[in-house]
């Protein structure tokens, strides 16, 4: 840097310390072998414990809003633990990422688009917490009354808004298709395809099932003039899952 002497200790010490890190992020990013994209309500959790039983949890490093998705959906640099060689979390698939792990594959896995929202809005319900999906059915069903899940459900079909929590498919996948992974799962085949990535992976990952709703019921009968409602995400789906 040609101005060098002109600038004074504290920045000169920073400038260091910023070129260490860049090193550092570069060296980690490069030691990443898979990128695990998990899609809410898909086989994420219970699939994250499979990678941690297979390569150690050292290995496998989660990535969710206190650890870099953020980051990672704008296609940005994260800190890594020099351990790491997994990453697994809620972040969006983006056509940079491979360049930020230059030596990685990447994964997802998908399910059926009315048993996932099934699915997640159960699990939203048996947690009650206060994220943006139980605070949109808090407002719109339990403050007033309303409390059956399956109505509860069936009524969220018909609102444009839910969109945005029930259609994760077309949202996720919008800047990268399907040959963009190297493997696309289908949980609703979950025993199967889970050997299949073994063979790729070239490990044995064994199943592990967590997370799980306390409602076991099946995705209500959808009705046929609601069906279009999911038009979009089995678009996707059918053509991420075709073989």
């Amino acid at each position: 840097m040609k101005n060098l002497k002109n600038i004074n200790l504290m920045d000169r010490v920073e400038l260091k310390i910023n070129g260490f890190i860049k090193k550092r992020l570069h060296e980690t990013s490069k030691q990443v072998k898979w990128v695990s994209y998990h899609i809410p309500k898909t086989a994420g959790t219970s699939f994250r414990l499979s990678l941690e039983s297979a390569y150690g949890a050292r290995r496998v490093f989660g990535v969710y809003a206190d650890s870099g998705a953020k980051e990672m959906s704008r296609a940005e640099q994260i800190w890594l633990p020099r351990s790491a060689t997994v990453l697994h979390g809620h972040f969006k698939a983006l056509p940079k990422h491979g360049v930020l792990f230059p030596n990685a594959k990447r994964l997802v896995w998908l399910r059926d688009p009315i048993q996932r929202s099934w699915s997640l809005l159960n699990h939203t319900l048996d947690i009650s917490n206060n994220d943006n999906v139980y605070g949109f059915i808090k407002n719109k069903f339990i403050d007033k009354g309303i409390s059956d899940r399956e109505e509860i459900f069936l009524s969220l079909l018909s609102d444009k808004e839910s969109k945005k929590f029930f259609h994760a498919y077309s949202l996720f996948f919008k800047t990268v298709g399907k040959d963009f992974f190297h493997f696309v799962g289908n949980s609703n085949d979950y025993d199967d395809e889970l050997k299949r990535l073994s063979n790729l992976m070239g490990i044995r990952l064994t199943q592990n099932y967590l997370n799980e709703s306390k409602v076991k019921r099946k995705a209500p009968e959808v009705p046929r003039a609601l069906h279009k409602y999911f038009d979009d995400e089995y678009k996707v789906y059918n053509l991420f899952c075709k073989n």
